[in-house]
């Protein structure tokens, strides 16, 4: 059995810690309407296998944590196995020579390993396989970005639309300066390997925030020189936060109802005491 509470609370703090909207959060998962997620948040249903292994996929959960078994959100296992697929699908089933080609429109690729300076991504200490794919396994994303800046950018990187972060890098070359910042975007795109759309006219505001919020995620911290140690990165949708936030309050307002049931009982046993003191005079 499952803590049904806990699981609704896990999983509306998923989603506002991502600023997703119910019929956003649902789209992701592939689902035809937000009713099964909303009733998921109401603790009135559970998802089915494929929708927890989506949520595993796009966010980097473990699943014992979300049905309250485990107390870690993350584990390096369940990044690995989202990063994975995240690499699948960014690779689009190309080979190692091609991806170093930026054939296909794998320019993403290249494009990750430059704003990450190497540590998140860097294809040429990459292991090939016997069939020459890339194994994306990686030793230094481990020691550069927490667990949870790494769900962050694993989220990001599947929901940020390339020509929306080449729109971004471009603004902030410009000293965020929109004018002829289009035109440096196509290029940019055109560089990397991909078609330009003519009907392409720059990210909206959301969609900008968080084209921003994967550059500062990929950037990596700066050495603590003094101690010898790298300082990880850390998250900037914080889920483990919002979710004991959630916690907190329920367990103030329990407080605070409790605390009125023990103020209601005190004046009722001040009643009794009255009253009992009222029939002793009588006597």
């Amino acid at each position: 059995m499952y803590d049904v509470e806990a699981f609704s609370k896990k999983i509306k703090s998923l989603r506002v810690a991502y600023h997703l909207s119910l019929a956003e959060m649902a789209n992701l998962l592939s689902m035809k309407s937000k009713s099964p997620l909303y009733a998921w948040e109401k603790g009135k249903a559970f998802p089915n296998l494929e929708s927890l292994l989506g949520l595993n996929q796009y966010f980097g959960i473990t699943l014992d944590w979300l049905v309250d078994v485990s107390l870690s959100c993350y584990t390096n296992g369940s990044l690995r196995k989202s990063e994975e697929c995240l690499f699948q699908y960014l690779s689009k089933d190309c080979k190692a020579d091609e991806i170093l080609a930026m054939k296909n429109q794998t320019g993403i690729l290249q494009l990750i390993q430059k704003l990450s300076d190497n540590q998140y991504l860097d294809l040429k200490r990459l292991e090939i396989d016997e069939f020459g794919y890339f194994v994306f396994e990686y030793d230094s994303r481990d020691i550069w970005y927490s667990l949870a800046a790494r769900a962050n950018i694993v989220f990001l990187l599947q929901i940020v639309p390339v020509e929306d972060l080449c729109w971004a890098i471009c603004y902030l070359a410009n000293d965020k300066k929109k004018r002829g910042i289009l035109k440096r975007t196509q290029q940019y795109l055109a560089n990397l390997g991909y078609d330009v759309d003519k009907d392409y006219k720059g990210p909206g505001k959301k969609a900008l925030e968080r084209a921003f919020d994967l550059i500062e995620l990929l950037k990596p911290e700066k050495q603590d020189i003094d101690n010898f140690r790298v300082i990880p990165k850390q998250p900037i949708y914080d889920v483990e936060k919002i979710y004991q936030g959630a916690v907190n309050f329920d367990l103030c307002k329990q407080k605070k109802k409790l605390d009125e049931l023990q103020r209601e009982l005190e004046k009722i046993n001040e009643e009794i005491a009255e009253l009992t003191r009222e029939s002793a005079d009588e006597d």
